[in-house]
């Protein structure tokens, strides 16, 4: 229905276009036309002038001589003289319908060809013109102060509209069949071009219906209809990908909420359990001071389950206001806070730099917020503490690659699980290895959202073979002026 109600509509307006295309052509071919022809009587008009004009000048003469002399016998010869030269004009008058009228100066009519007016109210003129359905010219007898009078000669235009009409009615009638001819191609032309419009209504219609995703065939012509499917190919491909988006938002929320659930769950039930143990009043000194050791470890360990949940949110909603950058040089930093990371890591073995020593290579200085960098290496070695067993090298090194400088934090313990490696930043997430080490899951979750917050990303992957372990990479801009200086093993 839509297909039609457009091919109608275009095929009205090329319709109103050609018609008044011809509208205007006929006119101006009708004023051109008329204005040929009557150049044409003119044209003919001035011919015949020259040849009437000594006649007519004679006839003025034998009128002026008629007025001066008495009425006489000789009076009467030259009035016969002056019937002779009347009948001379009237007789080299060999167009039809062709009419002559001669005056004085004064505008007395002194000869005029039969059926025109008694007193033809004819004007002097250097050009043509129309007079009474007639084309009239003016030649003047005599110049200056010898003019003795005017001579109009003038011609019937009726055989010259008839010309017109004739035109007119051939010339409507071509456009009648023009008109026709183009309703009969344009409809034909019109309904083939707007037939691959079928297509992207009907799959338009299965996307509205929720098949989002589905694409339409793109025709090779027109551009107009090429441009109309591939737009509505990106919205249906947008809106599968949004409700994907969404449903993995979802999904990723109801594990979130599952998860928090259970990690709260678990320190709360301890803490109950202890706290209903102690209220009986059957716990002696010992199994108290035990149950209550217990009960601040778990208060403790939510405490820092809500802190890690309160980051994330944060990170969430205004990322950009939880960092403060500044240029950090990574070797002076790594250097203040190798006491802590060496207590943290004291049943390990740490590694800074190459071989345990500090590189002496000129510095890498990256844009970062030192605090929350702090806290992302303190995460990434307490994962690999925790992960690893006792005595496992943990090393960590650093250096520029293109444009960003990068910390790497590396074991030589199980390393992630390989078909979970696309989840290791997933919030909540742990792989059978990190459940036994007790964590929340949320360490590497807040490591990726602080370095994002910062310009940078974050890499988690093993060590290629033949090594083994887990490493994390974290990336950040250089400051300006730094230079690149290649990647540090």
């Amino acid at each position: 229905m839509f297909s039609r109600r457009l091919g109608s509509l275009l095929i009205v307006r090329q319709l109103v276009l050609l018609a008044t295309v011809l509208a205007i052509i006929g006119v101006s071919q009708w004023l051109i036309l008329r204005n040929v022809l009557y150049q044409t009587i003119a044209h003919t008009l001035k011919a015949s002038a020259g040849v009437l004009t000594s006649f007519a000048r004679h006839v003025l003469i034998d009128r002026l001589i008629a007025q001066n002399l008495p009425t006489t016998a000789p009076g009467v010869h030259i009035l016969h003289i002056t019937q002779v030269l009347n009948h001379r004009i009237f007789s080299h008058l060999k167009s039809p319908g062709t009419q002559v009228v001669v005056a004085d100066m004064k505008g007395h009519v002194v000869l005029r060809s039969p059926g025109l007016p008694q007193h033809p109210p004819l004007t002097p003129s250097a050009e043509f013109y129309l007079w009474n359905h007639r084309v009239v010219i003016t030649e003047t007898l005599g110049r200056g102060k010898l003019a003795l009078g005017h001579l109009w000669i003038m011609a019937s235009v009726t055989a010259m509209k008839h010309i017109l009409v004739a035109d007119t009615e051939i010339f409507g009638l071509v456009c009648l069949a023009v008109l026709v001819m183009f309703a009969i191609l344009g409809t034909w032309s019109v309904r083939n071009s707007l037939t691959p419009l079928g297509p992207v209504v009907d799959n338009t219609l299965k996307i509205a219906s929720g098949d989002y995703g589905h694409t339409v065939p793109v025709p090779a012509q027109p551009t107009e209809l090429r441009e109309l499917s591939q737009a509505v190919n990106a919205m249906s491909i947008r809106i599968h990908q949004a409700f994907a988006k969404e449903r993995a938002i979802s999904e990723q929320m109801r594990r979130f909420i599952a998860d928090a659930s259970h990690e709260l769950r678990t320190p709360l039930t301890a803490i109950n359990g202890f706290l209903e143990l102690i209220g009986t009043g059957e716990l002696n000194s010992e199994e108290t001071a035990h149950g209550l050791r217990a009960i601040r470890r778990e208060s403790q360990r939510m405490a820092r389950l809500v802190n890690q949940l309160l980051v994330l949110s944060r990170l969430d909603n205004a990322p950009q206001h939880h960092v403060q950058l500044a240029a950090v040089d990574i070797g002076h930093w790594i250097a203040d806070l190798l006491p802590a990371l060496s207590a943290m890591s004291a049943q390990h073995r740490l590694s800074v730099g190459e071989d345990g020593i500090m590189p002496s290579r000129p510095p890498v200085i990256i844009l970062a917020d030192r605090d929350r960098l702090s806290e992302m290496l303190f995460n990434l070695v307490e994962n690999a503490v925790r992960h690893t067993p006792p005595d496992t090298p943990i090393h960590i090194r650093w250096g520029t690659a293109d444009d960003f400088g990068w910390i790497r934090v590396r074991d030589e313990g199980p390393g992630f699980p390989e078909d979970a490696l696309d989840r290791v930043f997933h919030r909540f997430f742990r792989g059978d290895r990190a459940r036994s080490g007790g964590g929340s899951g949320l360490g590497l979750s807040i490591v990726e959202g602080l370095v994002t917050a910062q310009g940078g990303r974050a890499e988690a992957g093993n060590v290629p073979p033949p090594g083994h372990g887990a490493m994390v990479t974290l990336y950040f801009p250089l400051a300006r002026g730094n230079h690149d200086l290649g990647t540090v093993p």
